[in-house]
């Protein structure tokens, strides 16, 4: 049986709709929520950032590195050092979409080296981080929150140390979170059937060096952000019609 041109065009069109609305199974899509961020770092004047950052096109995901987020010290008796920086991350999902059951989930990096070169040396690293998160947008709308949802970061490890004499040590350290769509539902009091279509998470991070007669320095390296949405029903009826054109133009097609 053969088919003129502009009916497997449509069934084309129709397929390719397909894919750019569903989501692949355990993927997050590209051009699924506008991320919008602002990073400021303490004390002042260790790192410029350019500020306000905006992704350059609409992203799903933000992998940001401050480059200088570094503790650092060295010298003889007490020394210590300490840094502090805050990432701001805005995310607005895109009209059509709304975040879904793995909300938003954030990771970490970082490393660290010690030396405690003399018998009476001491070098130590220390690693702290939280987060906050508001909802901003529910159905499309502003959604003012009530209570941020907040709470520390795992790290690992939170510490580490090297002791003289000789003694050095250098790693890495890192830490994760992840929260769900029904655990910043329940928090914020949102109804089952609401949808979050806006998000702010706030990141702050320090990390910390000192030493007794040694050297020591620790950085945070690169932190990831990755949220995910589904699209509303309507853009699943748009892919059913879409198919159901190009079906009623076939058979039109066989009974001719």
């Amino acid at each position: 049986m053969k088919y003129n041109l502009s009916i497997i065009s449509m069934l084309l069109l129709g397929v390719l709709a397909g894919f750019i609305a569903i989501p692949a199974s355990g993927q997050v899509i590209l051009s699924n929520s506008k991320v919008t961020y602002t990073y400021v770092e303490s004390p002042a004047g260790s790192f410029v950032p350019a500020s306000p950052l905006t992704s350059a096109t609409p992203e799903s995901s933000l992998s940001f590195a401050p480059g200088g987020f570094v503790a650092s010290t060295s010298g003889a008796g007490f020394q210590s050092d300490n840094t502090t920086g805050v990432l701001t991350i805005d995310m607005d999902a895109n009209p059509g979409r709304w975040f879904s059951s793995n909300a938003v989930s954030l990771s970490l990096s970082g490393d660290y080296a010690l030396t405690a070169p003399f018998a009476s040396s001491q070098a130590f690293a220390s690693f702290a981080s939280s987060y906050t998160l508001i909802v901003d947008g529910v159905d499309g709308n502003p959604f003012s929150s009530s209570m941020p949802l907040s709470s520390t970061i795992s790290l690992t490890p939170t510490t580490a140390s090297a002791v003289g004499s000789g003694g050095s040590t250098n790693g890495a350290w890192s830490g994760s979170f992840a929260l769900d769509i029904n655990t910043i539902k329940t928090h914020f009091g949102i109804g089952a059937t609401n949808n979050v279509t806006g998000m702010r998470l706030q990141l702050s991070s320090t990390v910390s060096a000192a030493t007794i007669d040694g050297m020591a320095s620790a950085s945070l390296l690169n932190a990831n952000m990755v949220n995910a949405t589904v699209p509303e029903p309507s853009t699943w009826a748009l892919l059913m019609s879409g198919l159901g054109v190009a079906g009623l133009a076939i058979w039109r097609r066989r009974r001719a």
